[in-house]
């Protein structure tokens, strides 16, 4: 059995229900959908900046240009959700205070930033990333609460880290992928190019990855190989799953259209793998779920999900 449905095809097999992206010109794409009533094509929100004195900004409200000079650095808009973070003076930096600045994304929101020395940090929906003012030559500290994509620049002489609940991440420069939300039972962690090394906190215990492998931080760290690029199909527009349950699948759903899941009878079994297009709404979403052996009941902003 096959479906088609703005860039997502499901195959219901014996074993699950499973559907899979395709990007070929032979997938016919519907671009119009049957209009629902109340449908969410995604939760409206802001992206916040919050200074180191604790004063907020909206990004998603500031026009394109230089958003704020303060302290000996400038946040400029290149483009909706895309910002370069530049120091006026680093002279200082070795020697300056820690202090911090924080940018918040709302449910259905992910950002962009760029840093001097050109490392990107793309921050998905329902994060939040904190790091320092100053961009030392020497270490670059970072707090990182939900999932972000990394690109680092390589600077031996930099110690670029990122902490994530109890794990800190140590890069010198390259690309991976942290899902470290809190309401995951693990944090993700996936390599693409480079080396990092992922430490337990609580365990003191390390690992030196490579690409193309992913580390799961539960109560113990443990390393597999992976499909990398999976792990970074959010930066692209699409929401990815690999064997992921029905609960996995609904928190995602929950970050980005802002809905809250709740669940009725008994859950299904069935895995779910593949990518559905982001620009969907939720809707169409469900819609291509509920071939599967699972139905949905759509209540408001809750989404009741049942046998």
């Amino acid at each position: 059995m096959r479906i088609t449905a703005a860039a997502a095809v499901i195959f219901i097999i014996s074993t699950g229900t499973y559907f899979f992206l395709h990007r070929s010109t032979d997938i016919q794409i519907v671009k119009k959908a049957k209009a629902v009533k109340d449908d969410i094509v995604l939760f409206e929100n802001k992206v916040i900046l919050t200074l180191q004195d604790g004063s907020k900004i909206s990004l998603t409200d500031a026009a394109k240009g230089e958003v704020i000079r303060q302290n000996g650095f400038t946040i400029t808009k290149i483009a909706d959700g895309q910002f370069v973070y530049n120091l006026l003076d680093s002279s200082g930096a070795k020697d300056s205070p820690l202090a911090l600045n924080t940018i918040e994304t709302p449910k259905g929101g992910q950002v962009r930033v760029e840093f001097p020395d050109g490392s990107q940090v793309w921050i998905n929906a329902s994060s939040s990333f904190q790091f320092p003012v100053l961009f030392s030559n020497n270490e670059f500290n970072t707090d990182l609460n939900g999932e972000a994509y990394f690109e680092i620049t390589p600077n031996k002489l930099r110690k670029f880290r990122v902490k994530s609940g109890r794990q800190i991440t140590e890069v010198l420069g390259t690309r991976f992928n942290i899902c470290a939300y809190r309401d995951e039972p693990s944090i993700s962690t996936t390599l693409l190019e480079g080396s990092i090394r992922i430490t337990d906190l609580y365990t003191k215990k390390s690992q030196l990855l490579k690409p193309g492998q992913q580390a799961s931080l539960n109560k113990t760290l443990q390393v597999s190989d992976t499909e990398a690029s999976e792990a970074i199909a959010w930066t692209e527009g699409y929401f990815h799953f690999n064997n992921a349950d029905i609960k996995t699948v609904m928190r995602e759903l929950e970050r980005w259209y802002g809905i809250t899941a709740r669940y009725e009878g008994e859950l299904t079994k069935q895995k779910f793998e593949g990518a559905i297009d982001k620009k969907l709404t939720l809707q169409q979403v469900l819609t291509i779920l509920g071939k599967s052996q699972v139905h949905f009941r759509v209540k408001g902003k809750e989404v009741v999900v049942i046998p």
